[in-house]
């Protein structure tokens, strides 16, 4: 029986595309060997088309013969089908192979745990950062905290001072009363001795008197009248020399008490001013403690807020690292779901060509 047939089909050593006589390309796909040249117009699926115009307007078959042109036809067409799964497979087989590798090295375990330590190390170093920073800013609140116990201690010194200021300030006050006793005990002395020159004087008067009466009783007592005069002279230098020993004691005694309360408003002032000092140093030290202690409290919350924002970002990496592990997982199940279909795709055309193969050689053994 004879048969009329398209000849389709190209040596393994040629392009693919019907009618070319280049060889296949070299380049390196990483997969099946290219079964087409460089020209990129010939691939598989313009050699379907070319194909398909050579089966459609190929050499007239007889018309006498139609089972035998029905056989070659079926021949063709599961020549082409088989060579278009072929095709099909091997561009699936490349898909595949670059879906196997990205695959690889997504699901890279090593790649997977070296991601995971650099963000666990990343993490580990914020939270050394964060640590860093804690113990700075305790160490600038120690610095603090012994430069408020100096100022403590300064202020603790003005009030000694204070307290010793007070303590002359009461002695010169005791010698100040002192002074004033004397004082008064210089005027009552002065006073007694004006007593007592006040006496000799109305004694001189009166001895005046009795040598006025007796001059006018007998003029031959002048001499008795001389010497109650020069007694009377001399009555009167004593009290005018007790007068100025009095004037000369109540100035001393007027000078020393100026001095001493000089003194006195002196060490006042002083100790005034030492407890202002003492004050103002005991509140700049307050004002410096409570400083202080809102820098530390500030410093803190800012390095709680520090760790606080490692770990959130710790845990977002741990989050991130399980969102990959998942995705991983997903693309391997579907990865393996379309292997799968690949396979039975692959299957259902290999039984469809084996029975149309079937199909021809049987029309082929009919009468």
């Amino acid at each position: 029986m004879s048969s009329t047939t398209t000849d389709t089909t190209t040596d393994a050593t040629t392009c693919g595309f019907p009618g070319c006589t280049q060889p296949p390309s070299r380049r390196e796909t990483g997969g099946r060997p290219p079964a087409y040249c460089d020209d990129d117009s010939h691939n598989a699926q313009t050699a379907f088309r070319e194909r398909a115009r050579l089966a459609k307007h190929g050499p007239p078959r007889r018309p006498d013969a139609p089972v035998t042109q029905a056989a070659a036809s079926v021949r063709s067409l599961a020549t082409r089908m088989a060579e278009e799964l072929n095709n099909h497979v091997a561009g699936v087989a490349d898909l595949a192979d670059a879906a196997i590798t990205a695959l690889v090295t997504y699901s890279d375990r090593e790649s997977f745990e070296v991601e995971l330590q650099r963000a666990a190390l990343e993490h580990q170093r914020e939270i050394v950062a964060a640590n860093e920073e804690l113990q700075s800013q305790r160490e600038r609140t120690d610095a603090l905290l012994t430069e408020i116990a100096d100022q403590r201690a300064r202020a603790d010194l003005a009030v000694a001072e204070q307290a010793a200021l007070a303590d002359r300030l009461d002695k010169a006050t005791r010698n100040l009363e002192e002074l004033r006793a004397a004082l008064d005990s210089i005027r009552q002395q002065n006073a007694e001795e004006t007593a007592r020159a006040n006496a000799e004087a109305r004694r001189a008067e009166e001895l005046e008197q009795a040598v006025l009466a007796a001059n006018r009783a007998a003029e031959d007592r002048a001499a008795e009248r001389d010497r109650a005069n020069a007694d009377r002279d001399a009555a009167d230098a004593a009290a005018d020399a007790e007068r100025t020993r009095s004037a000369e004691a109540i100035e001393r005694a007027e000078g020393l008490i100026a001095r001493a309360d000089a003194a006195a408003e002196d060490e006042r002032a002083r100790a005034a001013a030492a407890a202002d000092r003492a004050d103002a140093a005991v509140a700049a030290a307050d004002r410096r403690v409570d400083a202080a202690e809102q820098r530390a409290a500030s410093a803190i919350d800012n390095a709680n807020e520090v760790a606080r924002a490692a770990e959130a970002r710790a845990d977002a990496a741990e989050r991130r690292a399980d969102d990959a592990e998942r995705r991983r997982a997903d693309a391997e199940r579907r990865t393996d779901a379309a292997a799968e279909r690949y396979r039975e795709e692959l299957a259902a055309m290999g039984a469809i060509i084996d029975q149309l193969r079937s199909d021809a050689d049987k029309s082929d053994t009919e009468p």
